[in-house]
């Protein structure tokens, strides 16, 4: 009797919400019953669950507010009259979305110590450098910053002026992504020096010894050799261009300019400092007409004297006879260049004979070849003359007093010491620049 009551309650109840007035047998509200209290639960069931996932946030929809109203029950144990509510999209639905957002947010802004929903430090580091890694570059290769630019003590390349990493309000350094590959090393053992690989590429170029441009400190020959393999390495690899320059040793006479001039000493001197040679890129370019001509007759005829036919011919084919045409650059020609032009055309050809030289001849030879060169620039460069004079032991032949810059001239072989009457022959050449 009791539950027959509580089931008219019930229906009662229904009846009244939906206002419907319409009475019904037992079986058909049961089974009305039944197929709404169905989606009640599983959406009460969802609802417990993404709440368990949202434990974060305290709000809660309104959709998830009224299904959860829609599932309760009286404090008498008794089924309450239920309140439908009226959606546009599922509690599921918006709930999930909701969710799904939040899920999000929590991942970004989680600490790193949590690696179920967000990347640490390291594995961002890692994905930030990660064109480093699949250049196949290693840290023997690249130097102590290979991991973590803000070992470096420079906080930006000193030629290109690009960021190597930047200071935080924190006061901590964090790297830029400005340098995509870095080359470092240290310096005196304390220091962590840093240049971006397009510097090192072009300071590569220069004569040895290259020192750094703010503490001046000259750079080891191991520390070069390393970064030499690596631009090797990224150029053959494609990760890098490499520096295309063009021939200044054949740019005509009327485009050629100081500076290209001063181009090509640094690529023929650095040839020569590989032999721990050392020329200053303005050695030529500052003579003066009469200077060169006595340096292009100096050259000619140490070559002469100091190899064989077979070995000039190996240095300067076919016919191993270098410097003939640099009188004819000074001297010949069309009256209409000027006589600056004339000098650095006269330098240029002795560059691009020098070049040819010391890029044929064999290893074992390009130590003697490059004090032979040293020889005849100490007759007309008094700095050449003082660094090296007390270090040649080689049969050079040393024009005597009073002779000028004649390209025809040629001694007799004396094997006298190098030096001798070296500072009479400096101030005769000097003064012959009142015959050109």
């Amino acid at each position: 009797m009791s539950r027959d009551s509580d089931e008219q309650q019930a229906s009662g109840s229904r009846a009244v919400d939906h206002g419907s007035g319409t009475s019904e047998t037992p079986e058909d509200r049961k089974a009305r019953l039944m197929a709404a209290k169905m989606p009640e639960q599983r959406s009460y069931d969802y609802l417990s669950d993404e709440d368990s996932l949202c434990s974060d946030y305290e709000e809660v929809s309104s959709d998830a507010s009224s299904a959860a109203h829609y599932a309760s029950v009286s404090n008498d144990g008794g089924p309450r009259g239920i309140k439908r509510v009226r959606r546009t999209s599922s509690p599921r639905a918006s709930l999930q979305k909701r969710c799904s957002s939040d899920i999000k947010k929590r991942k970004i802004s989680c600490s790193t110590s949590s690696s179920d929903n967000c990347h640490t430090l390291a594995e961002a580091h890692e994905e930030g450098r990660s064109p480093r890694a699949a250049s196949g570059l290693t840290e023997e290769l690249c130097g102590p910053a290979f991991d973590d630019y803000c070992k470096c003590d420079d906080p930006q390349d000193p030629v290109s002026l690009q960021r190597i990493w930047v200071e935080g309000q924190d006061g901590g350094r964090k790297a830029s992504d400005e340098i995509e590959f870095l080359f470092s090393y240290y310096e005196d053992d304390k220091f962590i020096r840093g240049f971006s690989i397009t510097t090192l590429q072009y300071m590569l170029r220069q004569p040895r010894p290259i020192q750094h441009p703010v503490s001046r400190k000259v750079i080891p020959d191991s520390v070069l050799e390393r970064a030499e393999q690596m631009v090797k390495h990224l150029e053959s690899t494609g990760a890098i261009d490499p520096v295309t320059v063009r021939d200044l040793a054949s740019v005509p006479l009327k485009d050629l300019t100081r500076r290209d001039v001063q181009q090509l000493s640094l690529e023929v001197w650095q040839l020569m400092a590989r032999q721990s040679v050392y020329v200053e890129e303005d050695t030529l370019v500052d003579m003066d007409r009469a200077q060169l001509l006595m340096l292009n007759s100096e050259l000619r005829s140490m070559f002469t004297e100091n190899f064989t036919v077979e070995q000039r011919r190996l240095f300067y084919p076919p016919d191993g006879t270098p410097f003939m045409k640099i009188h004819e650059a000074i001297i010949g020609g069309s009256e209409d260049i000027p006589p600056s032009s004339r000098s650095l055309g006269a330098v240029q050809g002795i560059l691009r004979d020098l070049r040819t030289i010391l890029t044929n001849a064999p290893e074992n030879m390009k130590f003697m070849v490059s004090y032979v060169i040293v020889g005849a620039l100490a007759v007309v460069s008094s700095p050449i003359r003082a660094r090296y004079m007390t270090g040649l032991s080689h049969s050079f032949e040393i024009p005597p007093t009073g002779i000028h810059g004649d390209d025809g001239y040629s001694s007799d072989g004396d094997d006298g010491e190098f030096g001798h009457g070296v500072e009479e022959d400096d101030s005769d050449g000097e003064d012959l620049g009142d015959e050109f």
